[in-house]
């Protein structure tokens, strides 16, 4: 056997690795398809016979919507982060490539959900 897969072998398994991947992903995935189902109702409504959202709850709902996916986001970036603590003994670094890339992506979703409150606010629900 190689030295290559003498390594690979022996390299320690991290079943989780998904989780801590995927999950900001998924979160930002999310949040994007509801606020635009949200969005859309609210500005497509002259296809109804009646409203079925406005303005102020169309914002509300927006803002609920972000503050549960910042939530999950802050979740997910923790539990990267714990494990990202955990993984000093990690020899070939899987673990903590695995775990530095989640707690990126969960950084920057959280960036991206907090930025989105602002045009949420203040900006246009309908262009």
């Amino acid at each position: 056997m190689t030295r290559v897969g003498e390594r690979i072998d022996h390299a320690p398994r991290d079943p989780g690795w998904r989780w801590r991947i995927l999950v900001p992903f998924s979160i930002w995935g999310l949040h994007v398809s509801t606020g635009y189902v949200i969005v859309a109702l609210y500005c497509h409504q002259q296809f109804f016979d009646y409203e079925i959202l406005g303005a102020p709850a169309t914002r509300v709902i927006m803002w609920a919507v972000t503050l549960l996916a910042i939530a999950f986001a802050v979740v997910a970036l923790l539990r990267n982060l714990a494990h990202r603590r955990a993984t000093a003994a990690d020899a070939n670094g899987r673990l903590w490539f695995t775990s530095n890339f989640g707690s990126l992506a969960c950084g920057l979703l959280l960036l991206y959900l907090v930025w989105t409150l602002v045009p949420i606010t203040i900006g246009e629900l309908c262009w």
